[in-house]
């Protein structure tokens, strides 16, 4: 039979004998010494802890298996990246979180800095870029201006930068206001959501027809051409919802003032919260807005008009009646409020009216309509200014983009 003692892998094998010695089954001369010889030699092959051997009746064969590589499995890398994604993804949603807490709490530090100091020096009217004050949108208008819990849409951009979390589509929204004084004031915006919040951008335009300008000679007036005067604000900002019950919101804006040759710059920021109370279908929001530089035609400059604004909103009769509450105190003014509502007839049709104590002149009353379609909203406000004997009027088209 096959045997020997030559350890396997001995090089040696051309003369080697297949009788009383070990050789390589592979190796041809082996095989036809075992022919010759007439050896039985039936191999069998066994594994045993990384070992594979051949065996005769007197003899094995033994070589150190091969090591395969280990296949990768791709379900397990793309599971194992899934993963390591998402919770990279929670980790920056922590920090955006208390990013915004953050800023939240230094808006209110500095709001209340600066409210103080204004109540110290207190100068009525005498903040700089007053058309921020102005509101945007027919609906809101039309409740009075009570929207800083309502605000669920576009217009969420000027009234409460939080609401815009709410958006489940993007959205045009265009308004034109008739203004006092032969002016007009105009805000377009384009709003569009995203997993955890929305964006928006949009600017906001007051303007007028060319005023007379005159020069005085000889110590009496003359006319010298006409000038245009203009504000304009560019405004983009961002809603996120924290859960289904709070939304946070922040929006910037670049703002100018023209007057004939001279031009005037500054920069705001808005901040803005909005939740869903323990009581069902109670809504509270707050904003402080126009956090920011002064503007400046002169060395000294004026700041701009600061504001602060707690709000509520009550839905009722199988959510067709909306009843809304704003108290605002802005840094140039006592302490205001606006109250308003809104009734849906079918779904589709809206009534509104409204209170703001913001109106000196006339009895602050406010009334609208408007007609909700899938596609497009039209809404219109009404607004008498008393005295003045100037009524001014809204529209406003929102456009639902699929």
């Amino acid at each position: 039979g096959c045997g020997g003692s030559n350890p396997p892998g001995d090089a040696n094998l051309e003369n080697t004998q297949c009788n009383g010695t070990f050789a390589r089954l592979n190796v041809p001369e082996c095989l036809s010494l075992r022919s010759q010889e007439k050896i039985s030699c039936t191999p069998r092959v066994t594994e045993s802890l990384g070992w594979q051997g051949v065996r005769s009746e007197h003899t094995t064969v033994r070589k150190r298996r091969t090591t395969k590589p280990v296949k990768m499995n791709r379900w397990h890398d793309w599971t194992s990246y899934f993963f390591l994604t998402t919770n990279l993804i929670k980790e920056v949603r922590a920090m955006i979180k208390r990013m915004l807490s953050g800023l939240i709490c230094v808006g209110v530090i500095v709001a209340g800095s600066i409210y103080c100091d204004a109540a110290v020096h207190k100068k009525g009217g005498t903040s700089a870029g007053n058309f921020l004050k102005l509101g945007v949108g027919a609906r809101a208008i039309g409740m009075g201006e009570a929207f800083t819990a309502v605000a669920t849409d576009a217009n969420a951009i000027y009234w409460n930068p939080a609401g815009l979390a709410n958006l489940d589509r993007r959205q045009i929204n265009a308004m034109h206001n008739t203004w006092l004084v032969d002016t007009y004031y105009d805000h377009l915006s384009f709003a569009t959501p995203f997993k955890n919040g929305a964006m928006c951008a949009g600017l906001t335009y007051l303007g007028g027809e060319d005023i007379d300008k005159y020069i005085i000679e000889n110590n009496s007036p003359k006319p010298d051409g006409s000038f245009n005067a203009y504000d304009l604000a560019l405004i983009g900002g961002y809603g996120w919802k924290l859960s289904d019950k709070l939304l946070v919101g922040v929006s910037g804006k670049l703002i100018q003032s023209n007057i004939d040759s001279y031009n005037a710059n500054g920069v705001a920021v808005d901040l803005g919260v909005l939740s869903q109370t323990p009581v069902e279908n109670l809504t509270v929001g707050g904003t402080i807005q126009n956090i920011g530089s002064k503007i400046k035609f002169n060395k000294d400059g004026d700041s701009l008009p600061l504001m602060i604004k707690a709000g509520a909103a009550y839905t009722m009769l199988d959510n067709n009646l909306t009843t809304a509450l704003d108290i605002t105190k802005a840094r140039d003014n006592d302490v205001k409020f606006n109250i308003g509502g809104e009734y849906l007839v079918a779904k589709s049709f809206a009534v509104r009216a409204g209170y703001s104590s913001k109106i000196d002149e006339g009895a602050g009353i406010t009334a609208g309509i408007g007609y909700k379609h899938p596609v497009v909203t039209v809404d219109y406000a009404y607004v008498p200014w008393g005295d003045l004997e100037k009524d001014t009027h809204r529209v406003s088209l929102l456009f639902n983009l699929y």
